[in-house]
């Protein structure tokens, strides 16, 4: 069924609206993001390192603290993050 209908680019897909929104690193991100096959699709880690969010890395890390070490020393990419709160739930308890 896929190979049914040609293949658009996406440039195809952007207006007068639009293209503000539309940078060459954003229009390849979306492509390598959006493959029907598995193993020709980005993989998560993959897509952090994509140029595309070449931005937000280097204003993530501007403003880290200094020391971003997890308990014990190690360093972990998730330490000090808070995960989501939900209502009626204290914040790092399990759930009941």
């Amino acid at each position: 069924m896929c190979n049914r209908y040609p293949k658009k680019q996406w440039s195809y897909f952007i207006t007068k609206e639009n293209q503000h929104l539309c940078s060459p690193d954003a229009l390849d991100f979306l492509d390598k993001l959006l493959r029907y096959d598995h193993q020709e699709r980005i993989t998560a880690k993959e897509a952090m390192e994509h140029p595309y969010f070449a931005s937000v890395l280097a204003s993530a890390k501007r403003s880290a603290p200094a020391s971003s070490a997890a308990p014990g020393g190690a360093s972990s990419p998730g330490a000090g993050v808070v995960g989501p709160s939900y209502p009626g739930r204290m914040s790092g308890m399990p759930p009941s």
